[in-house]
Parts: structure tokens; C-alpha cells; sequence
């Protein structure tokens, strides 16, 4: 009896002793995910106001707070300049690596260490990617009374397209010229492509290339609906059906071996209106803006808000972002060096 009841005692202190701990866990348990290390977060944005990356910008920043642990305001905050090489300049060295400061990064900034222009001061991988809203598909248009309709009319007559400096209405154009033929003149000048198209309907220009179709079609749709302009090339991973009739930029092409050189320029549009953060930061938050990002992706009012504003959504997480920069960075050295001698 003496030793029943020492195992009872032992018994009742044991139990005793694992209460507070379990309380602790259920309690854990309860409270949920750390908050975000910080009330505020700056989403930085790499174009002037009203184009593109800046309306996906800031459509993301009106949403992807309520997802993050403890829901922290997410601000945004434009820095244009070069074409957004100044935002990623900043990213990679002189921004705080705590995860209070993200940004949107125009796509084509992804090649510039690779084909080494100069001032890119970074290397595209070891940027921590959130996410892309979309994959894009770009480009050109041709204002309707020029009559032009296919890249293949301007083998033989010249088309004057706006151009902001650094930009794919710059490369794209570049592209145009040296791999369909074309008689593309370029008027530089331009801040971005609210200015470009503005000229376009003034009567400087007479069309632009480069332009993401999602903008375009989003920003200008009485363009589109009321036939003002004509695509007269898309260039993308693969024709869009809404865009049938419109050639496709493979199809134009002079010589068969000037693919791989369009496999890997294209490679960028794969990341459409793509966001990251800065190297270093903590797995912790890495992990937790990814994890937002992809929630605002499925997030109903978010969606709705991008259907009403005619923003499509066809997004690519940050695991897969990270992964498809790292392809790009081993592309073949001969294929860089063609990219690098055109652009």
C-alpha cells in the first residue's frame, strides 16, 4: 500500500508538472503566427505614375497587408528612374534587408547584370522574389490612320514609335529591327508609356512597341474597342487568343537560328509584374510575404478589384520566380553575347 500510494503521489505531480506546458501550447497554438516585424511596410515602385507596374503596384498594396501577420500597412511609394535600374539598384544595396521595404521590378531590369550594362550594380537572383501578379505578352501598335497592321509592312516603309529610354519600347523596337527588318525610328524623350501614348493620339508618333498588353488594353480600351490602333506584333510565350490575327513575332522572323535569342529576351514576360525583396532578409518574413503574396492572389476582393480595372491575374509564386531568374542567369554565353550586341 506504502508504494501505491507513492506511485499515486508521483503520478499527481507528474500531471501537475505537464499542465502549465500543455496550457502554454494550446495557448501557442491560439495566438497564431508572429506578427510581421513591422507596422508599416514601403512598396516601392519603379515607373511614374499611372502606368503599368505602377497600377498593378499599387492594387497590390491595398490588399496584400490583410495577409501578412498582423496585417501591417502596406505603402506605396514611387522611385522611378532608368527604367526602374535606380529601384533595383537600391534593393540590392541600400535598402533595410528587415522586409520593411519591397518593391516592384520592371522585368527587363532581370537581364541587365547578365548582359552586363553598365551601373547594374546587383545580380537578379540573389534578390528574393515575392511573386508576379501576371505573365505579360508586349506589344506594338500602330495608330490607325498609319495603315500599318503587320511588322511585315515596315520592311519597306518606316514607322516613327515613342520610346522611354531603358525600357522594353526601347528593346522591343531594337529587337524588331534587327530580327523581322523593320524601319523602326525611335523618339526618345519619353518618361513612360502614358506620355508615349499621349503622343500617339497627339500625332507625334505614330506607334509604340514594347507595350504590355494587359496596360494597354486596361488603360486604353476605347483604343481597342474603337480600333484607334492595330498590333501589328505580339510577342510573348505563346499567341493570345484575343489577340488572333495579330502576327506573332516568331512567325516574322528572318532566320530560324535567331530563336534562342527570342526564347531567352522572352523569358522576362514569364514574370509579367514581378515584386521582390532584398537579399538577406530573414526566412521568417520571406517566408511570410511569399505566403501573403500568394493569398492575395486568391484573395475575392482583390480579384474583383483587378476584373473591374481590366488588370488580368495569371500569377507565378515567389518559389518559381526565384527559379526561373536562376535559368536565365545560366543561358548559353553565346546566346548573352548576341542579346548583349543587339540591346
Amino acid at each position: 500500500m506504502k508504494a501505491l500510494g507513492c506511485f499515486r503521489a508521483l503520478l499527481a505531480g507528474a500531471t501537475l508538472a505537464a499542465l502549465p506546458i500543455f496550457d502554454a501550447d494550446v495557448a501557442n497554438a491560439q495566438a497564431g503566427p508572429e506578427p510581421y516585424p513591422h507596422k508599416e511596410v514601403s512598396l516601392l515602385i519603379p515607373s511614374a505614375a499611372g502606368g503599368g507596374y505602377d497600377r498593378y503596384a499599387r492594387l497590390l498594396a491595398r490588399h496584400l497587408g490583410k495577409h501578412l501577420p498582423g496585417k501591417p500597412t502596406v505603402v506605396p511609394k514611387g522611385m522611378p528612374g532608368a527604367g526602374g535600374l535606380v529601384l533595383a539598384n537600391y534593393m540590392y544595396s541600400k535598402a533595410p534587408r528587415d522586409g520593411s521595404v519591397i518593391a516592384g521590378m520592371q522585368n527587363e531590369r532581370i537581364y541587365d547584370p547578365i548582359l552586363g550594362v553598365q551601373n547594374a550594380n546587383y545580380k537578379s537572383s540573389e534578390l528574393i522574389w515575392i511573386g508576379s501578379i501576371n505573365q505579360t505578352t508586349n506589344v506594338c501598335a500602330s495608330w490607325h490612320t498609319t495603315g500599318v497592321k503587320s511588322a511585315a509592312d515596315l520592311r519597306n516603309r518606316e514607322l516613327v514609335v515613342g520610346v522611354s529610354a531603358n525600357t522594353s519600347t526601347e528593346s522591343v523596337a531594337l529587337l524588331l529591327n534587327q530580327v523581322v527588318g523593320t524601319k523602326l525610328k525611335m523618339v526618345l524623350g519619353y518618361p513612360g508609356t502614358n506620355e508615349i501614348q499621349l503622343a500617339m493620339e497627339r500625332g507625334e508618333v505614330e506607334g509604340a512597341c514594347g507595350l504590355g498588353w494587359d496596360s494597354l488594353s486596361s488603360g486604353k480600351p476605347d483604343w481597342i474597342a474603337e480600333k484607334k490602333v492595330n498590333i501589328f506584333v505580339q510577342m510573348g510565350a505563346e499567341p493570345l487568343d484575343e489577340l488572333k490575327g495579330s502576327p506573332f513575332l516568331y512567325d516574322l522572323l528572318l532566320k530560324a537560328e535567331d530563336k534562342p535569342l527570342i526564347d531567352f529576351l522572352v523569358g522576362r514576360m514569364y514574370l509579367g509584374r514581378p515584386f521582390v525583396g532584398t537579399p538577406g532578409m530573414p526566412a521568417g518574413v520571406t517566408k511570410s510575404l511569399r505566403e501573403a503574396f500568394d493569398a492575395t492572389m486568391k484573395d475575392p476582393e482583390f480579384i474583383a478589384e483587378a476584373v473591374k480595372g481590366l488588370m488580368p491575374v495569371l500569377p507565378v509564386s515567389g518559389e518559381r520566380a526565384q527559379s526561373h531568374v536562376e535559368k536565365l542567369e545560366k543561358t548559353a554565353p553565346e546566346v548573352i553575347e548576341r542579346a548583349r550586341n543587339l540591346l
